[in-house]
């Protein structure tokens, strides 16, 4: 089988990581492939912020919480009970990294499909390269709080770009699960 296939039909989502971080030349490797992602019209209108380390990470926890208490009365913000409940924490997983992938909504009309090519690009380079990746998705409603805004800005992400798509990073601390049966009469062919 093709090697890429491999690795696409391979991959499986990683909910358990080691403390240790990958090599910088395993992670470079990773934001790169985030970076070829497809992007609409070809803009590369995206950001990405990457934290690095277990202590940092840890840090991203306190800020979620206050973005989401300034955002528990936007509709859209689905994880508000969640996030706010004490046993939360955003690295309930242990990755020593976690990428906040950004796009620009006045360059993107698409800014959730661009988040997630990147971020699909980015989980089967780590996964070619032996490490595992979880999607997060408790930011995305978070953006235009007074909180994330500061931090966005703080790594300068502009105003007009928004969080797409977040995840988790690291070597696996359990071995992958089995695929799942693929649903049957998913396809259809027209000729």
């Amino acid at each position: 089988m093709n090697k890429a296939i491999e690795n696409i039909i391979s991959r499986r989502t990683v909910r358990q990581f080691k403390t240790d971080l990958p090599p910088e030349a395993h992670l470079n490797a990773i934001i790169e492939a985030g970076l070829y992602a497809p992007s609409t019209k070809g803009r590369q209108s995206s950001h990405m912020i990457v934290v690095k380390g277990i202590e940092r990470v840890k840090e991203i926890d306190a800020l979620v919480k206050r973005a989401t208490e300034e955002a528990k009365d936007n509709p859209e913000q689905i994880y508000t009970e969640r996030v706010l409940s004490l046993s939360y924490t955003i690295n309930y997983e242990n990755a020593p990294i976690f990428i906040i992938v950004t796009v620009d909504t006045l360059n993107s009309t698409n800014t959730d499909a661009d988040g997630a090519v990147i971020l699909q690009n980015i989980f089967l380079a780590a996964h070619s390269l032996g490490l595992g990746s979880v999607w997060i998705n408790q930011l995305r409603y978070l953006s235009d709080t007074p909180t994330m805004r500061a931090f966005l800005s703080k790594y300068s992400v502009p105003e007009s770009y928004r969080i797409a798509a977040c995840c988790a990073i690291g070597y696996g601390a359990t071995e992958l699960p089995k695929a799942m049966a693929r649903k049957e009469n998913r396809v259809a062919v027209y000729e």
